[in-house]
């Protein structure tokens, strides 16, 4: 793990310092209907295009069986949380939001398409 972490490409554009507003398990609370919800997120920052990357860090491993297929599987079970992460920073500023999943055991950064806002 910890040589795939040093070696990859995408974790050090992930980390990089380079990034705007970086913050690392930012707890955000946000007021969702008549309560407040906690979230935390992973990893989120500002990339030079002006987008706001939010992205959660998954340490599931792919073993066997088809990978395209796991991806899609996690995407599905991922979907909500990343949605509610987009929706809280999205009550609070209004720039372009990107979300991802990055799996460090992978090497992957896979960008998630989600509805726009308001429309699920």
């Amino acid at each position: 793990v910890l040589s795939n972490a040093l070696t990859d490409e995408r974790r050090r554009w992930l980390t990089s310092s380079q990034h705007d507003e970086d913050v690392n398990a930012y707890p955000l609370t946000v007021k969702s209907g008549d309560r407040f919800r906690h979230l935390v997120i992973d990893r989120s920052f500002v990339c030079g295009q002006g987008i706001r990357w939010i992205v959660d860090y998954k340490t599931s491993s792919h073993e066997g069986g088809d990978r395209t297929q796991f991806i899609a599987s996690e995407t599905r079970r991922y979907a909500p949380q990343l949605t509610a992460y987009r929706d809280a920073f999205a009550q609070i500023e209004t720039r372009p939001i990107s979300v991802a999943l990055y799996f460090p055991l992978l090497r992957l950064l896979h960008a998630v398409e989600l509805p726009e806002a308001g429309s699920e």
